[in-house]
């Protein structure tokens, strides 16, 4: 028996903030590093600043070529779906993180070696909609959980 999993994801302005918190911590460190005497490292921040912004856009707005705008799981092999370019068979790395509401993948790519990205997926609460529809977005985390048979081992 063959399972289908489709999860398409749309626009999400608190995915967008999320995936940019880590830039955010970063630059608040250099900020305060600056203030103790480094002002040499304000130079790094309109770098990071648009590394930031770039995230953001291309989690939250799901901009980019690089952008991913959907998964795919058919019978039990993983697959991203990019905004302008084919699908690529994908596995989900251990250190994933997995939560009921909240899961950031690691996903590498089975087409080349060192290629990785991460997605930021969100299902929606009482407070703010999600990126993702929450019975797809179920079934996709219990899978990754329970069903997913890994062909190497990927960290």
């Amino acid at each position: 028996m063959s399972s289908r999993v489709d999860l398409p994801l749309r626009p999400s302005l608190p995915v967008g903030a999320i995936a940019g918190l880590p830039w955010l911590a970063l630059t608040v460190f250099v900020l305060v590093a600056a203030l103790t005497d480094k002002t040499i490292l304000l130079l790094a921040l309109p770098v990071l600043i648009a590394a930031g912004l770039r995230t953001a856009r291309r989690h939250g707005a799901l901009a980019g070529d690089d952008a991913i705008v959907g998964l795919r799981m058919e019978n039990n092999h993983l697959s991203a779906q990019f905004r302008h370019r084919p699908s690529v068979p994908v596995l989900a790395a251990r250190s994933s993180l997995l939560g009921p509401t909240l899961t950031v993948l690691k996903l590498h790519s089975l087409d080349t070696r060192y290629k990785s990205s991460h997605i930021v997926l969100l299902a929606p609460t009482p407070w703010f909609d999600g990126n993702t529809d929450a019975d797809a977005f179920r079934r996709l985390r219990q899978w990754l959980r329970l069903g997913q048979h890994r062909q190497d081992p990927v960290t």
